[in-house]
């Protein structure tokens, strides 16, 4: 599955990349991007790796609602298009590392946003594009999946 997981891994970059630059200038996730990733990664998700749709649906949903639940707290502070970039997210990473994936976005958005306002550059209403937090955080986690569940194995010991 080696090659798979470099395949799986190109296209996710492949999407995420241009939503994260697009997002960074125009401060916007162009649908197109967001919905052709989900049909790439989907249908490499059933037809080489689980050979089967609940599993992948399953997790987009979950993405998806949790950043919607976040875009209701917050009042609409956080955009639509993360929404819809969460559903995309979540197939690449699953559930576990999707949660993770987002607790470390919002990190190094949180400090990011801190080292901004105390170097002068952002103000306490300023507007910063999430999708670049959320596609390192994805990235990261995937990278260290296998170090995360082989650490959360010897945690059970």
């Amino acid at each position: 599955m080696g090659v798979f997981n470099e395949i799986f891994t190109v296209s996710f970059l492949l999407f995420s990349i241009p939503i994260s630059v697009v997002d960074i200038y125009k401060r916007q996730i162009p649908n197109l991007f967001v919905f052709t990733g989900i049909v790439v990664l989907l249908w490499e998700r059933v037809f080489i790796f689980d050979f089967n749709l609940f599993t992948p649906l399953t997790e987009m949903v979950v993405g998806g609602l949790t950043l919607q639940v976040v875009r209701m707290f917050t009042k609409g502070k956080l955009g639509m298009g993360d929404v819809k970039y969460g559903f995309y997210l979540a197939l690449f990473t699953g559930i576990p590392l999707w949660f993770f994936s987002l607790w470390f976005a919002s990190l190094m958005g949180i400090i990011f946003f801190i080292l901004g306002f105390a170097a002068g550059k952002l103000k306490l209403n300023s507007k910063i594009p999430f999708a670049p937090f959320l596609t390192v955080g994805c990235l990261g986690a995937y990278i260290l999946k296998n170090k995360l569940l082989l650490y959360s194995w010897n945690l059970k010991w």
